[in-house]
């Protein structure tokens, strides 16, 4: 994998839960990005200049207004944004919505409490596939 440091979108609803990710991405080395509201991560994402340095998206799957589906199948309409590696982040056990993230166009998920090592483990391997284009 390139040397060039991690880049990983946080988008969530949740301020600590922004912050909490930050820090775990932090402690791997990455540079975590959170912004504060889905325009800004339009933004990120090169939704208007067609280009992103993102590696990995860690996206909330149940947020107000847009939610992480809505947001997701926004994204993946985007030909820059098809190989973009994409995490749902969800406190939700249910499979049917996991299945319907899959649907959407979701690389995989992980599980609110986060666990820091988990985050970090999932996050590496969904930029190697970033990076190779195979996302």
């Amino acid at each position: 994998m390139s040397a060039e440091p991690l880049h990983v979108l946080i988008v969530d609803d949740s301020a600590l839960m922004r912050a909490m990710l930050r820090q775990a991405l932090r402690d791997l080395g990455a540079r975590g990005e959170a912004p504060a509201t889905r325009d800004e991560a339009r933004e990120a994402l090169g939704l208007r200049g067609g280009h992103t340095d993102v590696d990995v998206l860690l996206l909330d799957l149940v947020m107000p207004g847009t939610d992480g589906l809505t947001f997701l199948r926004e994204l993946r309409a985007h030909a820059h944004l098809q190989d973009l590696s994409v995490i749902m982040v969800t406190a939700l056990q249910e499979d049917d919505r996991l299945d319907e993230a899959f649907a959407a166009g979701a690389n995989d998920y992980v599980t609110k409490p986060v666990r820091p090592t988990v985050l970090c483990a999932r996050t590496l391997h969904a930029a190697r596939l970033t990076r190779a284009g195979a996302a």
